[in-house]
């Protein structure tokens, strides 16, 4: 074909949701990167849409380029497995009337929902790229009859139906290919830096030390255990004036708040609830320290959000997170659980707080060269370039 007659392959992106998460920001953010490169395409959410969400990482996307089929499931379950054919079928006229080229499907679910519709009969033809963002076989091991069954149908529709893959780290990538299928044509393409929106004033009080522990609160993501290791730290500084600020909410927000309670630390640790993505830069604006304390992880977008405010991160080395800290070079890494090691580093941070712990120009490489939006909307449309 001369480039005279070329036409751009059409994109649909496939999500299960759109929900104040990593998952989506990225989807969204991909999105409003191909519709300002010229690129034809459509968003289909398989459960519903956060208009907040949407507007604040898609706002070039046009009404009518939103197909939202209201599902009440997300997650690859038995239960979804009972309406999963019929959800296939309205993908599959969607995918015919677009006649999309390439789909991106994030997520299990829609990995799932995508493969059954390559099942239907009279379908024109196009690729399906399934995109894996947590190393789910860690969060969801095959140690029952029932997740192995699902394993083994999901593993032959990969094998017959997916074009590629792609995980957002080497750690979930491992997870995929030793438990799933292993794909010759499985690139890792990291997330990049988000777009950020200017902060135009800060809403939180800064006190003598305030750490933020950003994202959904929930088991996986080790507030509750890091509220212990917080425990012992300031009781062993009675006298300082140190806060915690959990920004975000989460199913696991009322144990939480039970636990704070409990601790006696009230007047110390605050939890936000539900915040949008400005208010989360806020919070991450007012930290003197950012700690990530997750027990799994795939990649962690708000780690970049952090550096990219120049703020000091303590991370935990789970999955994907210690592709993205650089112990003693761009934050501080602790062994993922372990409450001794955190604290000591948590001890070793503040003891040294006025002094500089990690590289700037390090921190800026890191952002402008392995993380950077341009390079990974280069890999991405690489790929669907070469699919058409």
């Amino acid at each position: 074909m001369t480039r005279a007659n070329y036409t751009k392959p059409a994109v649909l992106i496939v999500v299960p949701a759109i929900a104040p998460e990593g998952i989506s920001k990225v989807a969204l953010m991909q999105l409003q990167a191909l519709l300002e490169k010229g690129y034809t395409v459509k968003l289909l959410v398989l459960s519903n849409v956060n208009k907040d969400v949407l507007k604040a990482f898609a706002p070039s996307l046009p009404s009518d380029q939103l197909i939202e089929l209201r599902q009440q499931e997300t997650y690859l379950s038995v239960t979804a497995l009972k309406g999963a054919l019929g959800t296939a079928a309205r993908v599959k006229k969607v995918i015919a009337s677009f006649r999309a080229d390439v789909v991106l499907a994030h997520a299990p679910y829609a990995h799932f929902i995508l493969r059954l519709a390559k099942l239907f009969p009279g379908m024109p033809v196009w690729q399906l790229w399934a995109y894996f963002h947590f190393p789910q076989y860690q969060e969801f091991p095959l140690n029952s009859f029932r997740r192995r069954s699902i394993n083994l149908l999901n593993r032959w529709l990969a094998k017959r139906f997916d074009a590629g893959h792609i995980s957002v780290s080497d750690a979930v990538k491992e997870d995929i290919s030793q438990n799933l299928i292993r794909l010759q044509n499985h690139h890792v393409i990291y997330n990049a830096l988000p777009l950020v929106q200017p902060i135009t004033a800060s809403k939180v009080k800064l006190d003598d030390f305030t750490i933020v522990v950003p994202g959904r609160v929930e088991s996986i993501k080790g507030q509750s255990w890091f509220l212990d290791v917080f425990y012992t730290f300031s009781q062993s500084l009675p006298n300082h004036k140190i806060k915690l600020i959990f920004a975000g909410g989460g199913s696991q927000q009322h144990s939480l708040q039970e636990q704070i309670n409990m601790l006696g630390l009230i007047e110390t640790v605050h939890i936000t609830g539900n915040i949008t993505s400005l208010e989360l830069q806020t919070y991450l604006t007012g930290a003197n320290l950012v700690v990530i304390p997750s027990l799994l992880e795939g990649f962690g977008v708000v780690v970049l959000e952090a550096l990219q405010l120049g703020k000091l991160v303590l991370s935990s080395d789970a999955g994907g997170l210690k592709e993205i800290v650089e112990d003693g070079r761009s934050g501080i890494l602790f062994r993922a659980g372990n409450k001794s090691d955190c604290l000591a580093k948590l001890q070793a941070i503040y003891q040294s707080k006025q002094k500089e712990l990690v590289n700037p120009e390090a921190v800026n490489d890191l952002l402008q060269d392995k993380f950077s939006f341009s390079k990974h909307m280069q890999q991405l449309i690489s790929l669907i370039e070469n699919a058409k």
